[in-house]
């Protein structure tokens, strides 16, 4: 028994060993490093080791109980620029450490993963519909409470037996002879109500909830100089791609976030798995559901032209 079992994890071991490891292009992994090196004092040591210029889109010194473990995650904006970084810091010294460096290596998606993966989306989606419920209840109260607010005043209450006075007053209107002037008020309160009720129906629209969307996607943890065409390059070869969105700030910088849209809900799949956790101009995507486009006045205008 104990013979099988120890040919069992030989086995293991050497399909673990066979398993190829997953690297990354654009990522570098630093070890070795002074005790009390900053990310800045790193940052400038690996600008002025490299001959040409190198784009660092991320750097993080890994830290445990406020001390340093030294090691380090840096990232470049090109493959090419990781490889330099290699070849001209591997084996030198900062400080009195002998730095050694080699690309950072990708964590293997296994079923576990996806398993885990699963039970988040699972979790999110129940949490969404709660959240939902909760709304279409609020939503439903401040319906009312705008309704009471936005009444004609002689349906307000203004005190608790109003309800009382109302129905007597209701009983000696009927009674008694209409006024010339009734059909005057009866339009005023007819376009009073009207203005209400759209009111209400707009309240309605702007607080609606949207569903997530089949075909789009959020990334987030992008590089601040990734561009539209850097995005498109790197999903094209998953299906066609309708629109990309990045958000920019008032310098026209990205946010480091982005919106996509593919073509087909099976492309839009493929894409998530392949792509989320993965090195991009050295930084690890965030790739996650995201909610169908808000409509815009203008695009319903297009689309009554284009009909």
């Amino acid at each position: 028994m104990e013979k099988t079992r120890n040919n069992n994890n030989d086995v293991n071991a050497v399909a673990a060993v066979n398993e190829p490891v997953i690297t990354s292009s654009t990522r570098v992994c630093i070890k070795s490093l002074p005790q009390k090196l900053t990310e800045r004092q790193l940052k400038q040591h690996i600008i002025d080791s490299c001959p040409s210029k190198v784009y660092i889109n991320d750097l993080k010194i890994l830290m445990r109980n406020g001390k340093s473990r030294r090691v380090a995650f840096c990232g470049f904006a090109t493959a090419e620029m990781a490889s330099l970084c290699i070849d001209r810091l591997h084996g030198t010294y900062c400080g009195m450490a002998k730095l050694s460096v080699e690309a950072a290596k990708l964590k293997r998606r296994g079923e576990d993963d996806e398993k885990k993966e699963k039970q988040k989306e699972d979790s999110d989606k129940e949490r969404y519909v709660k959240v939902q419920d909760k709304t279409d209840i609020m939503k439903e109260k401040k319906k009312a409470e705008f309704l009471a607010a936005m009444a004609p005043r002689h349906q307000m209450k203004v005190w608790d037996n109003d309800d009382v006075i109302n129905e007597k007053a209701n009983e000696n209107d009927e009674a008694s002879t209409s006024s010339p002037s009734s059909d005057e008020n009866d339009s005023l309160v007819g376009d009073e109500n009207n203005r209400v009720e759209e009111s209400v129906r707009k309240l309605e629209d702007s607080s609606s909830n949207q569903e997530y969307s089949s075909t789009r996607l959020f990334i987030r943890n992008l590089p601040y100089n990734a561009s539209e065409d850097d995005i498109r390059t790197l999903f094209e070869s998953y299906g066609k791609i309708n629109e990309i969105h990045i958000p920019v700030d008032d310098r026209y910088q990205n946010k480091g976030y982005a919106f996509i849209e593919l073509d087909n809900a099976t492309a839009c799949n493929r894409a998530k798995y392949k792509l989320d956790g993965m090195d991009f101009m050295g930084r690890l995507m965030h790739i996650l559901p995201a909610r169908d486009r808000p409509s815009t006045e203008i695009d319903q205008v297009c689309l009554t032209l284009s009909k």
